[in-house]
């Protein structure tokens, strides 16, 4: 297993080490407690930010990798000091809760018939589940769709984006057979639906995660002009969506991260050789050449 690091409020560190989860305080030395959790290739960290347990704990998913049993894959919170794990049961995909020590998880549907030809598993609810406290069914696949203008009945596959604080979740709505079509839901810890951005045939949010603004208060994802032009999208409920048009020279974008005043978001390249940064309110992108991916942008 490859090295990979997600940064912290107050520059605290998870890195994944050959095969083992450990702990960083801000500068070089390791915090006294080396993780005691073992990973395998099959095994999914799901580091929230802030980290689930405001630090002390993560969130694993026991990956089958075969669709068939997506809805049984094991979920758990685990002490990264002393490797105690607690289920949270089982489901298909899993967002860490920044508030508690738990997770937002989607619970795979029945696999319709041609499943073979769907590009994801399709989902069929959103459920928050906390560690010591009752599951909370936030929405169903049918009630996303419906919000975002899909049909009802369509075999849709879902992914959760909870806020930094936890007090939300951007939910995506993607058909599980591929295509343009796409939304996303804003729904509240306890399953009021906050806004919703309705599909924009050809022109709707890439397959890419949404990602939330410091404050909470917006929305920023990749997108695609209806000329097939990348584009980074800035969305607050009640505002007018601003899109900046990314240069072309770059290919495919990958991951985006916001400035921690809130003013910028800088996407880089999925060949990581090129950086933009992208005013939120809009403008032309300022181009520099990057290395890698960005992790965090930091104070």
């Amino acid at each position: 297993m490859g090295d990979a690091v997600a940064a912290s409020p107050g520059n605290r560190y998870i890195s994944l080490l050959n095969g083992q989860v450990i702990s960083i305080s801000a500068g070089p030395r390791l915090a006294s407690f080396p993780g005691k959790i073992q990973l395998s290739s099959n095994t999914t960290v799901t580091l929230p930010d802030p980290f689930a347990d405001h630090g002390r704990a993560v969130v694993m998913l026991h990956d089958y990798g075969d669709p068939t049993f997506s809805s049984s894959n094991p979920i758990s919170v685990i002490s990264i000091a002393t490797g105690r794990s607690v289920s949270l049961g089982s489901g298909d995909q899993v967002a860490g809760d920044p508030a508690a020590a738990g997770v937002f998880t989607t619970l795979a549907g029945p696999l319709p018939t041609g499943a073979v030809s769907l590009q994801n598993n399709p989902d069929a609810t959103v459920v928050l589940r906390d560690a010591g406290r009752p599951p909370v069914l936030l929405a169903t696949a049918g009630e996303l769709s419906h919000d975002v203008g899909l049909p009802r009945r369509l075999a849709v596959s879902l992914a959760v984006y909870p806020s930094p604080s936890g007090a939300s979740a951007a939910v995506t709505v993607r058909p599980a057979g591929g295509g343009p079509d796409g939304g996303i839901v804003i729904l509240t810890r306890a399953g009021r639906m906050v806004a919703a951005l309705p599909v924009r045939r050809g022109a709707g949010p890439d397959p890419s995660a949404p990602f939330w603004s410091p404050s909470a208060k917006s929305l920023a994802y990749l997108s695609t002009s209806r000329s097939g032009a990348a584009q980074l999208s800035i969305w607050a409920t009640g505002r007018p969506i601003v899109s900046s048009n990314l240069p072309a020279s770059a290919g495919r974008y990958g991951s985006c991260v916001w400035a921690p005043d809130g003013t910028s978001v800088l996407c880089a390249s999925a060949g990581g050789s090129e950086w933009v940064v992208a005013r939120a309110a809009g403008g032309q992108p300022a181009v520099t050449p990057g290395p890698g991916l960005p992790v965090a942008w930091l104070r």
